[in-house]
């Protein structure tokens, strides 16, 4: 909860100061997980291993589209209107959780993705900001977020099938590992940009070059936590925590960063807020029931 909700503060911090290396930064994010892991495990991980190769690779190019998508997104919209179509996550996760897994939900689950869907809508409508780029690009970052959480599961579930155990931290290298080809040469394209921009006179370099090096080290650690919460427990779970997340920083989205919103606009925020704080209720009723007959 902590480091996500860290990790959303400098993402949009990093958006405001209009840096031109989005795929620079999710490249370094993820060479540095990389390198760090493999220096302390020499010999552990073996990515070109069949069981690693065959199964995940779809996860970690979802990661990598969700983490793209969620940039471009936040660029359109303000902290608060992300935060609620960030929170369209769980009616993805949903989705995907039937489809891939088979998964089934109560009636409770079924009613909160109805007012998370309906909130999120309401917003939009009542957003004076509104650009559709940001509404249109936020939709695919839930979907390739939700494709991740239950593709990474699935992924363990079957390698753990065949006696080998992948840890949090296993996982974690494995993303990053495959996610270094997708953002390679994406950042070739950026170089002249990102040059131009470290020349400029305007930036405070002091807070500028705070803002990227926590970026980093938040992102690093954020991956290893989703990754940790999701094998642990289910996708949904994780997207429990983000949802309280997302509370969180919407009114921190409000004091610092700023967002205008008719009284249609508030009503759909609540509407979604309260279809999140129902869905964890009541995940909460089902897990704890699950306890109980076991």
């Amino acid at each position: 909860l902590v480091s996500s909700l860290a990790m959303t503060t400098f993402n949009k911090y990093i958006v405001s100061l209009r840096f031109p290396g989005m795929h620079l930064l999710l490249l370094v994010e993820c060479l540095a997980v990389v390198v760090s892991l493999w220096l302390s495990s020499p010999g552990k991980y073996r990515p070109w291993a069949p069981h690693i190769y065959w199964n995940l690779p779809a996860g970690t190019l979802a990661k990598a589209l969700n983490m793209i998508f969620s940039f471009i997104a936040m660029q359109y919209t303000s902290l608060p209107v992300y935060n609620v179509l960030k929170r369209l996550n769980i009616v993805f996760s949903c989705f995907t959780d039937y489809l891939i897994r088979g998964e089934t939900f109560t009636i409770g689950t079924l009613l909160s993705v109805g007012l998370i869907a309906a909130g999120a809508v309401a917003t939009g409508w009542g957003d004076l900001d509104f650009d559709w780029i940001g509404y249109v690009v936020a939709f695919p970052a839930g979907l390739m977020n939700a494709a991740y959480l239950v593709l990474s599961r699935r992924a363990h579930d079957k390698i753990s099938g065949i006696g080998i155990t992948l840890t949090p931290v296993d996982m974690l290298f494995y993303t990053a590992f495959f996610n270094l080809v997708i953002f390679a040469p994406l950042t070739l394209w950026e170089i002249e940009s990102v040059a131009n921009f470290l020349q400029s006179e305007s930036i405070e370099w002091g807070i500028a070059g705070g803002a990227l090096v926590g970026y980093i080290v938040m992102g690093a650690f954020l991956n290893y936590a989703t990754m940790w919460c999701t094998t642990a427990n289910s996708p949904l779970a994780t997207g429990i925590t983000g949802n309280f997340k997302g509370i969180f920083s919407t009114w921190i989205g409000f004091a610092f960063f700023g967002s205008s919103l008719t009284s249609t606009g508030w009503l759909g925020l609540l509407l979604n807020t309260g279809g999140g704080v129902l869905y964890c209720c009541d995940e909460a009723r089902r897990e704890f029931k699950t306890k109980r007959s076991s």
